[in-house]
């Protein structure tokens, strides 16, 4: 009986389609035993109405690429199993694909032993965490939803459709626009093309139809004769603006399928690119008239401001919160570098996929993006005590969720990209300390703190400094064993600083120093050896992390794939141990930068630089990690031309002094096919036992 009920439920909206009901898009939650489960979603699926489109998705596939390919479908029932791994990003991937009266289905065990039974891959090497706290606390909120459906073994609870009633006001807009904001935008953006002043981004939650927008703008460029240069991260995204574009015929629209890359209407030229495309900083090119890029939040800020400098009319859009991740950080990073007064700024609000005021999005945006529309800015205009702000360290598990809101909002406005899954680490990490900063109960600034190294990483402490082993967490001890190359640097007891906000309105007025103190403090208590933490290397956060004591220790090669920033490292020791550290790694540091002689080293560094070339002749290390060490020992090689030990052969010892020691050019000179073969080049070509000579000298 509760099963034919359930079918009507869920069938309701498409069979009752002439009663013209309106009603939001609903959540099923199946749970139970595994056998359970399975019979009972195999009979609800059954017997469906033909047109009803219907698709199953299984968490533990939806990862990468495939997550990014949910992009631009949709699906009347779309059924997600999250029984073997649970990911709020998953889940808000799925969701946003439900169309209108729609239904997601999630297959999950039992409610009460869920948060017992679920894989945290993400938990540290050496900690150990038997249940969820997010998924407590997401249950917990799950099952007091009046308008959510639950079925399991013992019962079913299925909601008044009058509770999932919605409210739909009909707006007067005109085809091929589905809503007046998209209309509205699209009249905004010709009136700047028609000026000459088209500099704009398109801001939208997801669902809003911006991808569409951009598809209906592009063809209107196209029949204006314009050369539009088109990019994204990955080429799948803009599948929605591809669709909008008009076919003449099945061979056109299957070349855009097969990733055809250049479309041509009438005398309008569309040509995507990817992020590193020449083109798009071609100062000479003049072939294109207009730059359009595409989830610009997934595109290092750097490489944005590049394409924006050799373009005159450009548009950036990007998703400012969703699974992919919060793009309110890269807004508030990009918004300072842009000319406010030429640069016009367009938001979509409206939802098209579903209706205004939708539940299921409501919910998800509350209790996964921790998204209740809290305002960051204080609650008085009047000045804030600030020299009373109250420090604490907190349980996150114990904090009402209007604090908890308050905490992730405030995280991931002051960060590049915040992705859902990043807020279910911070709850579920038995690693992670909370600090926050309070002015008048209000949370003002926020601080993630993790435990690193000490006695938990012992039985991997020498593999992790010769480079053998990774293992999950501890990030920043395991950065510094790698750089002094020395086990003992990872058994000391570190606090990393994972992330640090304060309110925007209240920035630079030291309250974010004040937590820092605080923090400090309680790590002195605990007996921690130093406090760590790692950043994008800006002149402002050098500023910042050196006026609060903190050293810097090592600077990163490679720009961070999602701000474009090289990292930096920095410490704050608190023990003579981390002290000698930290005057080891500093030392290092800028015999690297001045490209020291070998022999000019002290012996200590010397004996660091043969230690680290030897794990890479071992193949522990990567030629980036031991490129500088190894050059400096072959010019040492070269200089003493008498040494009885020949450490490096002589063709690869040529390349290596021959001033040219980009990877391009050393594999040009060493005739190498790719990275793997050139570092197995220059493996071969060091004597490591002469090598570990030197040392014993």
């Amino acid at each position: 009986m509760a099963l034919n009920e359930l079918r009507n439920w869920l069938h309701f909206p498409y069979e009752n389609a002439q009663l013209n009901a309106s009603i939001h898009r609903r959540l099923l939650v199946v749970n139970g035993n595994e056998t359970f489960v399975d019979e009972q979603a195999t009979a609800l699926l059954a017997q469906l109405a033909p047109d009803l489109t219907v698709n199953t998705f299984y968490s533990a596939k939806l990862k990468g690429k495939n997550r990014q390919n949910l992009l631009g479908n949709e699906w009347d029932i779309a059924v997600l199993d999250c029984r073997s791994v649970f990911r709020p990003s998953i889940l808000m991937a799925v969701a946003g694909t439900v169309k209108k009266s729609g239904c997601l289905v999630l297959l999950c065990p039992d409610l009460e032993k869920w948060p017992h039974n679920v894989n945290l891959d993400f938990i540290s090497f050496g900690y150990e965490q038997k249940h969820s706290r997010y998924l407590r606390y997401f249950v917990t909120h799950l099952k007091l939803q009046p308008w959510v459906c639950f079925h399991n073994e013992n019962e079913t609870i299925i909601p008044d459709n009058a509770v999932l009633a919605a409210n739909t006001n009909k707006q007067n807009t005109a085809a091929p626009f589905k809503s007046a904001d998209q209309e509205k935008a699209f009249t905004e953006l010709q009136a700047l093309y028609n000026k000459k002043a088209l500099n704009a981004t398109i801001t939208a939650p997801r669902g809003r139809g911006k991808s569409s927008l951009l598809g209906l703008f592009t063809v209107h460029l196209l029949k204006q004769g314009q050369n539009i240069l088109l990019t994204s991260s990955n080429i799948e995204n803009i599948a929605n603006i591809l669709q909008r574009l008009p076919f003449n015929d099945d061979d056109q629209r299957l070349s855009i399928s097969s990733r055809k890359t250049r479309l041509e209407l009438d005398s309008g030229t569309l040509q995507w690119v990817a992020p590193d495309d020449p083109r798009l900083v071609n100062d000479h090119d003049e072939q294109w008239d207009i730059l359009i890029v595409d989830e610009a939040a997934s595109i290092p800020l750097p490489s944005l401001q590049s394409f924006i400098s050799h373009h005159h009319h450009w548009l950036l859009s990007t998703t400012l919160q969703g699974y992919e991740g919060s793009g309110s950080g890269f807004m508030l990073k990009l918004m300072p570098t842009l000319e406010s007064n030429r640069v016009s700024h367009i938001t979509l609000t409206s939802p098209i996929r579903w209706y205004d005021n939708d539940l299921l999005e409501r919910f998800l945006t509350s209790h996964c993006l921790f998204n209740s529309s809290l305002s960051l800015s204080p609650k008085r205009d009047d000045d804030l005590e600030i020299q009373h702000a109250v420090f604490s360290i907190e349980e996150i598990n114990r904090l009402s969720l209007e604090d908890v809101s308050s905490i992730m909002q405030l995280l991931a406005s002051a960060h590049y990209q915040t992705t859902p899954d990043d807020f279910m680490r911070i709850y579920d990490s038995p690693e992670t300390v909370l600090a926050v900063l309070r002015i008048e109960h209000q949370i003002v600034a926020a601080c993630i703190v993790n435990k690193e190294g000490g006695e938990k990483l012992a039985p991997l402490a020498s593999d992790i400094a010769d480079g053998k082993r990774r293992p999950k967490g501890h990030l920043g001890a395991q950065r510094l064993a790698l750089l002094s190359a020395n086990k003992d640097t990872a058994l000391l007891n570190y606090w990393r600083i994972n992330r640090i906000a304060v309110i925007p309105h209240l920035q630079s007025l030291g309250l974010g120093s004040n937590m820092l103190k605080q923090i400090i403090k309680e790590a002195q208590s605990e007996g921690v050896d130093a406090v760590s933490t790692s950043y994008g290397a800006t002149h402002e956060l050098h500023a910042f992390w050196e006026a609060n004591k903190f050293s810097i220790v090592d600077t990163g090669r490679k720009p961070n794939k999602a701000s474009g920033e090289t990292s930096a490292m920095a410490l704050l020791p608190l023990t003579d141990n981390a002290r000698a550290l930290t005057v080891t790694l500093q030392n290092l540091q800028t015999a690297i930068s001045a490209s020291a002689t070998f022999s000019s080293l002290s012996e200590s560094l010397q004996t660091l630089y043969v230690k680290k070339v030897l794990h890479f002749a071992s193949g522990y290390r990567q030629l980036g990690d031991a490129q500088p060490y190894l050059i400096a020992i072959a010019h040492y090689q070269r200089a003493n031309a008498g040494l009885s030990e020949k450490l490096i052969t002589q063709d690869v010892l040529s390349a290596l002094t021959s001033g040219m020691e980009s990877v391009h050019a050393l594999q040009a000179q060493l005739g190498a096919n790719g990275i793997k073969e050139l570092q197995a080049i220059i493996r071969k070509s060091i004597d490591s036992e002469k090598l570990a000579s030197l040392m014993t000298k």
